[in-house]
């Protein structure tokens, strides 16, 4: 038998997903504020998903945001590892955040 909260879990990840898919479409068009408002549905659902976390950082130092983009980026360091690809971006804007 399954625990409920796995099902939970499995309940949440296909529409984090389509979230995620539609702030990179957002992003990619540089409409960062549009595609927060979904990262913020996004962490609700799945707070452990680094990706949310990363590209809100990612959006508020876009948004010239800088101490909320460390405090985002920090916590998305927090869930993944340094060598894992979304682990290097988010250690290069770290690296950014850090040198200003």
């Amino acid at each position: 038998m399954v625990p409920s909260d796995a099902f939970q879990r499995a309940e949440s990840v296909a529409p984090v997903e389509g979230l995620l898919s539609r702030v990179r479409a957002y992003y990619e068009d540089r409409q960062w504020r549009e595609g927060q408002q979904l990262l913020e549905r996004a962490i609700r659902l799945s707070p452990q998903n680094a990706e949310a976390w990363y590209l809100m950082a990612r959006g508020y130092y876009h948004l010239g945001e800088l101490a909320k983009s460390q405090r985002f980026a920090m916590r998305a360091g927090d869930l993944i590892s340094v060598a894992s690809p979304l682990g290097k971006l988010n250690a290069e804007l770290l690296q950014k955040l850090t040198s200003r």
